[in-house]
């Protein structure tokens, strides 16, 4: 898969990993100069332009005093993306400024590449505490889906527990492992930031394609996927399960049996839902950590040759449903999600997450439940404008 260039000057490294990370959970894959970047010799040199040449659909200019002085970029790095420019118009070209000004820029790339960089896309951070690294991403997410081909079908890998090989197919990599691995649970909104706005690029240049999913398996990152695309969106998916694939489009069946079973006061501020399908009581949890909640022991037996397509679609629905009940019941006006599932039901789970009070989903850590982000979806809401998803800290 293509990558984007992140040109930049070492010192400024760390601010250029978070912008790449920004990157990564927008589906664009960054590509970023090992530690200590490149230096000026023929392994170097032609590594450089190899990959700007062929491994990259475009690079960005982490534009500060220091980058703009280093003849290895101006010489090697800009002077190839300037030649690969030339000859492949859409090649995208980006300049971030950070502790200069577009008049330096624009003087400092005339007079070394005898092209002014200003003139693509760009954002101005110079004057900024912090870099809005999100705003950046989402323009060169526009740019790489405004490129793609008119497409019934996106297939794209969306992995957060670890990085799995691309299908040969894929147009998108959300690859939300980095952050996830530096920031913990915090990081949740921020994939959440990232699938929406994939979502909206998506649907402002190429409609609402097919989604085809594949990529590591996790309770959290379902549901947070499955709320991104939920069916409000008009969004419909497939999403590679144990034994094959899973589809939005299929009938949803009613052959499982969901049990229900309702505890604490009968009104309540708060609900607490267990939901399982495994042999794992989440509902011990639920009763440890909220005494003064309402809560709803969700569980379902999947047959022993597995659940079907037509059963968790149907399954997914009435989740949905008796959580719907017991809100109305209780008046609760928050709702926690303890849940032991199969990563394509909370998918589905998550994609019928509509029209409830806020649903902060938890992360089983292997020895207790942990907050993880709490998903919006107003009452009656419809797909825009909804509140954006937030940490529960």
């Amino acid at each position: 898969m293509k990558s984007l260039f992140l040109c930049h000057h070492t010192p400024y490294l760390d601010e250029v990993r978070t912008i790449a990370e920004e990157l990564s959970v927008r589906g664009v894959v960054p590509w970023v100069a090992p530690d200590g970047g490149f230096s000026f010799g023929d392994v170097s040199e032609d590594r450089a332009r190899r990959v700007i040449r062929e491994d990259c659909f475009g690079l960005a200019l982490y534009a500060t005093p220091g980058a703009l002085k280093r003849p290895f970029i101006q010489r090697v790095e800009l002077g190839e993306a300037i030649a690969v420019k030339r000859s492949r118009p859409d090649f995208v070209l980006a300049a971030i400024l950070r502790k200069t000004s577009f008049a330096a820029v624009a003087t400092a790339s005339a007079a070394f590449l005898d092209h002014d960089l200003t003139q693509y896309i760009g954002a101005d951070f110079t004057a900024a505490d912090r870099i809005d690294a999100s705003r950046f991403a989402r323009s060169i997410l526009a740019a790489r889906v405004r490129a793609m081909p008119r497409m019934t079908v996106v297939p794209l890998q969306f992995s957060t527990r670890e990085l799995l090989p691309d299908e040969p197919s894929d147009l998108l990599r959300v690859n939300a492992v980095p952050l996830l691995d530096r920031r913990g649970l915090v990081a949740w909104p921020v994939v959440a930031a990232g699938l929406d706005d994939v979502r909206s690029e998506l649907s402002a240049h190429q409609g609402r394609p097919l989604l085809r999913v594949h990529g590591s398996r996790d309770l959290v990152g379902g549901f947070v996927f499955g709320h991104a695309f939920r069916r409000a969106s008009g969004f419909e998916f497939e999403m590679r399960v144990r034994d094959g694939w899973w589809t939005t489009l299929d009938d949803p069946g009613a052959t499982l049996k969901l049990g229900r079973a309702r505890s604490g006061p009968s009104r309540a501020s708060s609900l607490a839902v267990s939901l399982t399908t495994t042999d794992k009581k989440p509902a011990v949890a639920i009763r440890a950590e909220s005494v003064t909640a309402a809560i709803l022991d969700l569980e379902a037996r999947a047959p022993a040759r597995g659940m079907t397509n037509a059963e968790a679609l149907g399954l997914a629905r009435r989740v949905r449903e008796a959580i719907i009940d017991a809100v109305d019941d209780s008046g609760a006006t928050r709702v926690s999600l303890y849940a032991a599932i199969p990563m394509g039901l909370a998918m589905l789970v998550g994609r019928e997450l509509n029209a409830l009070p806020p649903v902060t989903v938890h992360h089983w850590d292997g020895r207790s439940y942990r907050p993880a982000i709490t998903l919006w979806s107003k009452h009656n809401a419809v797909d825009e404008g909804l509140e954006p998803a937030t940490s529960d800290r």
